[in-house]
């Protein structure tokens, strides 16, 4: 089944009182939302019988505020008009599983079974990190007001959307997504739009290039927390930060797991980063990077919410 596309009222309301549907909510900016679109087309075709489609949250804002969306993209499941679910974030596992929850037809018997069988075999690769107790926090993270400094798209894309993946919670096939362009250092201020706990940071890096030049992996992290901008690359070198270390070893997979001091980050409402390679001349590769935690209470100053709450 193809994916339907809300333009007006009529079209929504066709859509959610349909006997099966799940809404995707994205907007035109969101690196997140682009990147799970080909995945929910398959998923689409997959699951037949259930109606799915995509509201604009930006050029439909007055379908998407009454359902008070915090975060996108948001996935809204409905069984005969009525909400049943809402996944948060790019988080196909999670949605899958609600589809198959939804027991439609096609999902019965032996195809429910291989598709439960599949969201349990997609544990992430990340998993070993994250305790019990934790999750990963990136969902909470107001893209739009993302900076970065010295920060070069690795693979041709605007240097702002290659940040915004990097810091999306869905872990894309793509390899790396930004390099350090004039040096090895990176900066980045990564406001969070729940107040925040955070237990761990881990990295990605999975090589790469850039011109012909061979990327190194980060060598070296600095953290401060709830600061109102980005640093300037001089005051990152002088100011004291809240958590600073080399940063581990990477694994198989590339993921490098650096603990934080948890007490010294409790209520966390953003944080600057400040990441270099050890060889100053030569640029850094970064993949990803998730946040271990747990996210609390809505802050007021998210500018997603504060552009969609009634």
């Amino acid at each position: 089944m193809s994916v339907k596309q809300i333009s007006s009222q009529s079209d929504y309301d066709a859509v959610v009182n349909a006997s099966a549907a799940v809404v995707a909510l994205k907007a035109p900016w969101c690196a997140p939302c682009k990147e799970v679109e080909p995945e929910f087309t398959k998923l689409a075709a997959r699951f037949s019988q259930v109606t799915f489609a995509t509201l604009d949250v930006d050029a439909q804002a007055s379908i998407s505020e009454p359902l008070q969306v915090t975060a996108v993209p948001t996935f809204i499941i409905f069984r005969n008009g009525h909400e049943t679910a809402r996944v948060l974030g790019a988080n196909l596992p999670r949605l899958e599983s609600q589809l198959v929850a939804l027991d439609a037809p096609e999902s019965s018997g032996s195809d429910a079974a291989t598709a439960r069988s599949s969201v349990a075999a997609w544990p992430p690769m990340y998993k070993q990190y994250v305790a019990p107790t934790h999750a990963i926090v990136n969902d909470s993270i107001e893209t739009r007001s993302l900076e970065a400094l010295n920060v070069l798209a690795a693979s041709g894309s605007d240097a702002l959307t290659a940040v915004r993946s990097v810091f999306a919670r869905l872990v894309s096939p793509d390899p790396t997504s930004v390099a350090s362009d004039a040096d090895s250092q990176f900066l980045f201020y990564v406001p969070f739009m729940n107040e925040t706990k955070l237990h761990s940071i881990i990295l990605q890096f999975r090589g790469g290039e850039v011109d012909g030049t061979a990327l190194q992996r980060p060598y070296k992290i600095k953290v401060w927390v709830n600061l109102p901008s980005v640093l300037s690359f001089d005051d990152a070198a002088s100011m004291p930060a809240v958590h600073e270390e080399e940063v581990p070893e990477p694994d198989s997979e590339g993921w490098s797991h650096v603990k934080l001091r948890y007490v010294r980050f409790q209520r966390v409402s953003s944080v600057v980063i400040f990441i270099e390679g050890e060889d100053d001349d030569t640029p850094t590769g970064l993949s990803k990077v998730l946040f271990i935690g747990q996210s609390g209470d809505k802050l007021a100053m998210g500018k997603l919410e504060n552009a969609h709450e009634d």
